[in-house]
């Protein structure tokens, strides 16, 4: 797994989001993380405990997609616990949508 580029991918967004450049086109940074996030569910769920809630914020725009690649319950589980774990990280919306999509 590339995770030092996953870093640099969510800094970049996030850093674009801050200083009011507003949204950056997902189409840029979307497919890219998305491939990266999918590759393995163990080890984006240790890569996703990892993050702060503000960079968790950003990464549940792709929990959908994700979840649609991995097709587990058990990966919503886990989206679930970490929502629990990071509720400022607003990401129910998203969870909801991901398991709409397995």
């Amino acid at each position: 797994m590339d995770w030092f580029r996953a870093k640099e991918i969510i800094s970049n967004r996030i850093e674009i989001a801050d200083h009011g450049a507003g949204m950056s086109p997902l189409d840029e940074w979307w497919e890219e993380m998305t491939q990266i996030l999918s590759k393995d569910q163990s080890e984006t769920e240790k890569f996703l405990e990892e993050r702060s809630s503000k960079e968790l914020y950003f990464l549940s725009e792709l929990f959908e997609d994700v979840a649609y690649e991995f097709k587990t319950v058990s990966f919503i589980r886990f989206l679930k616990e970490m929502h629990l774990r990071h509720p400022d990280a607003e990401m129910q919306e998203q969870i909801k949508e991901a398991e709409e999509a397995i």
